[in-house]
């Protein structure tokens, strides 16, 4: 007679084990779809611009309340409007004032289906909030508070126009775009960029006697282009994520400022009765930056010019501009201006002057660092090495 097998304590473990995964990845798979549906019914698309048969959607645009409110709001209702998806309402048809909370019976009468409300706040920045309501819902379908300095209004009111324009269309916007050309200025070939509308039409300042139509690259940061300079034909790149940056003038607190006008000051006097004191010790001559100046019809000027204006504006932009981004991307930020001020200070070909010029340039090196900023360095440089010619000239 056969003695039945009764299941292993092991056996009745793994089923155990088993059961409870299947029961946890049945969860999984139902938070999962609950999750897709909740996103769906989120991304609701208010204008399907791939179906041949849609139809415009009827929009208000209030006047935004505040300083600059009018400018913003017709710049979101020409944006809006360029794109042939949207049937504007005029203003002059509202019901309901732009400081009246949101009623959707003031606009059903009149065929609106979306709303855009606004308020701006000005102060050392704009600051714009923007609501987005869905009038058959009777609901606000999207909210956000822009800010940006008073003269960026143009692209702060595109950048309104892209979120309302994909919030209702699911579809990235344009008005973001620059369009870059080529056109004749004066006796040569000047590369311009302006915004989508033809606003803001900015000379690059780069110049040749041919340029070929410049090309965008993919995330919009660098421009590259061809040109013949002097019978040479050579493709340029253009990088504004690092060159724009680096050229426009921070707005930084008032301890920052006084520091650029202080600091260059005390380092050329220190430098100066240093150095001097320096090479009495040890019986050298005192350098005299004005000397070979001096036979020139306007020495002072050309003096001026040769050792403090153009060294400022040329040493800043190879040392602390070029060579900066360059090591920048294969070095830490510290490293990068010990290796920018060693190599700063190297070329000036003297080994007095790596004592002086070595910290002088690692100051500099931290301003560029932290502020990201080539304007601190130049006013620097160019403050000190005026001091130092003027006490030359004295001298």
């Amino acid at each position: 007679m056969k003695k039945s097998k009764e299941p292993s304590a092991k056996s009745v473990g793994q089923k155990g084990k088993n059961k409870i995964i299947r029961s946890i990845l049945l969860v999984l798979c139902s938070m999962l779809y609950a999750l897709c549906i909740a996103l769906c019914v989120e991304a609701k698309v208010y204008i399907d611009i791939s179906s041949p048969a849609f139809k415009k959607l009827p929009i208000a645009i209030q006047e935004f309340s505040g300083p600059s409110g009018k400018e913003i709001s017709n710049i979101i209702r020409d944006d809006l409007e360029f794109t042939g998806l949207f049937l504007y309402i005029d203003r002059n048809a509202y019901l309901e004032n732009p400081s009246q909370p949101f009623n959707p019976k003031n606009w059903t009468p009149i065929g609106v289906e979306a709303i855009v409300k606004g308020s701006v706040q000005e102060g050392k920045e704009l600051s714009v909030t923007v609501s987005l309501y869905e009038v058959f819902e009777g609901k606000e379908i999207f909210k956000k508070e822009y800010k940006a300095e008073k003269e960026f209004i143009r692209p702060l009111s595109h950048a309104i126009a892209n979120d309302i324009y994909y919030t209702l269309t699911g579809e990235t916007g344009i008005f973001r775009s620059r369009i870059s050309f080529v056109a004749e200025d004066k006796d040569k070939i000047g590369i311009y960029i302006m915004d989508w509308d033809g606003n803001r039409i900015t000379n690059m300042g780069l110049k040749g006697n041919i340029i070929l139509p410049p090309r965008w690259s993919r995330d919009g940061t660098k421009l590259i282009y061809s040109a013949e300079r002097n019978r040479q034909w050579g493709i340029y790149l253009l990088d504004f994520k690092n060159i724009l940056p680096l050229i426009l003038f921070p707005k930084l607190s008032i301890p920052i400022y006084i520091f650029t006008f202080i600091f260059p000051v005390f380092s050329a006097i220190v430098v100066f009765y240093a150095i001097n004191w320096l090479n009495n010790l040890l019986g050298f001559e005192n350098a005299n930056l004005f000397i070979r100046y001096a036979s020139f019809e306007n020495a002072s000027l050309w003096a001026f010019i040769f050792v403090a204006f153009i060294p400022a504006i040329f040493e800043e932009l190879a040392f602390r501009g070029y060579l900066f981004n360059q090591l920048s991307q294969v070095l830490t930020p510290q490293t990068t201006i010990l290796v920018s001020s060693f190599l700063f200070a190297l070329m000036h070909l003297s080994v007095f002057s790596l004592l002086w010029i070595l910290p002088f340039g690692i100051v500099l090196g931290y301003l560029r660092n932290k502020y990201n900023t080539l304007w601190l360095g130049i006013i620097i440089h160019f403050i000190h090495n005026s001091i130092m010619l003027y006490v030359d000239i004295q001298s």
